[in-house]
């Protein structure tokens, strides 16, 4: 069973090696590894950045799939060590009743969801500037009313 579990030769453990590593320095399996372990390790290291951090999650779930464990990497208490490290904030546009269901997505989720309405809200944003620049430059080409309520270019043509 320690073969299984344990290191082997080709084994596919390169991206998570810091993660094995730690585990080894503190006498806990690596494999299977407890969600509470992997939140720890992401806590701990979060000096690492965001985009070392999920290379090294993306390690540990390929070699728990691999021997088909379950992914201790997808487990609400890691989701929760990443937001404290990446403060992911829910859109604007989500109810405030739902903004609490946001922190429970998994991080890959929250952080699509967060990027897609971001860029949404962008375009939007400047969709409504193009089209105020759209009326203000239709407003400036109108003709001038004068008091009368008549425009200046038709008193031109009566004048002719």
């Amino acid at each position: 069973m320690t073969e299984i579990l344990g290191s082997a030769p080709g084994d596919d453990q390169a991206p998570a090696a810091p993660f094995v590593a730690w585990c080894e320095a503190k006498g806990l399996p690596w494999r299977p590894a407890s969600p509470g372990s992997v939140a720890l390790f992401v806590l701990e290291h979060q000096s690492l950045g965001i985009e070392t951090l999920l290379q090294i999650l993306q390690g540990i779930s390929a070699a728990h799939e691999a021997l088909a464990m379950s992914d201790p990497t997808t487990s609400w208490s890691v989701t929760s060590a990443l937001n404290r490290i990446t403060k992911l904030v829910p859109p604007r546009s989500w109810p405030k009743a739902e903004r609490e269901m946001f922190a429970r997505l998994p991080y890959a989720l929250q952080h699509y969801v967060a990027m897609h309405e971001d860029r949404r809200e962008r375009e939007i944003r400047r969709a409504h500037n193009e089209a105020a620049a759209l009326r203000h430059e239709l407003k400036s080409l109108r003709p001038k009313e004068d008091i009368n309520g008549t425009s200046q270019d038709i008193n031109a043509a009566a004048a002719i």
